[in-house]
């Protein structure tokens, strides 16, 4: 399991999409009928690897963190001195990122920037996935009657609970 950041595409920007197996769990944002309490909010979609259609490199990057860099060789210089220090400075703070686009069956795109590892995770997914037919999606059910005269209940019992507190509170 790994995070990855959502940077641009049809799903919202958030570096909270996770990978899990052979599936991603994208930001959803929140539908009218979600707002409206009429359907449960499910705050990820998930989706499956084999409704990718493409997945494709778009850059990598290297780089050095030098709050990384500095702790590591604050780390270093600790433990085995002036030597320790150097080593640790040019060992510490490394940061690669992947940025990849990925096309899913139904038109929508994501492009992200993950670390090597999780990528590689992603490109697993793919491959073991490829060929096969997505699993059916399992959408929010609607609410029913009689959780929305549930809702309206609980509203009912706040306002009088309230107009009961006020009224006593004004006969003081």
């Amino acid at each position: 399991m790994g995070t990855f950041t959502v940077l641009a595409g049809d799903f919202p920007k958030s570096p909270l999409a996770t990978v899990v197996g052979s599936t991603l769990r994208m930001p959803r944002p929140p539908s009218w009928k979600m707002r409206l309490g009429l359907t449960k909010w499910e705050p990820f979609e998930v989706v499956h690897a084999a409704e990718f259609a493409a997945l494709e490199v778009v850059g990598q990057v290297s780089g050095k963190s030098f709050g990384g860099a500095a702790v590591a060789g604050i780390a270093g210089g600790l433990l085995l001195g002036g030597v320790g220090a150097v080593a640790g400075v040019l060992a510490g703070g490394n940061q690669d990122a992947v940025t990849f686009d990925l096309k899913l069956r139904d038109g929508r795109r994501v492009l992200g920037s993950a670390n090597p590892i999780v990528y590689q995770e992603i490109v697993a997914a793919e491959f073991d996935c490829r060929g096969k037919e997505p699993p059916p999606k399992v959408e929010a059910r609607p609410l029913t009657g009689a959780g929305i005269a549930v809702r309206v209940g609980v509203v009912a019992a706040v306002l009088v609970g309230v107009y009961v507190s006020v009224s006593m509170l004004f006969e003081l």
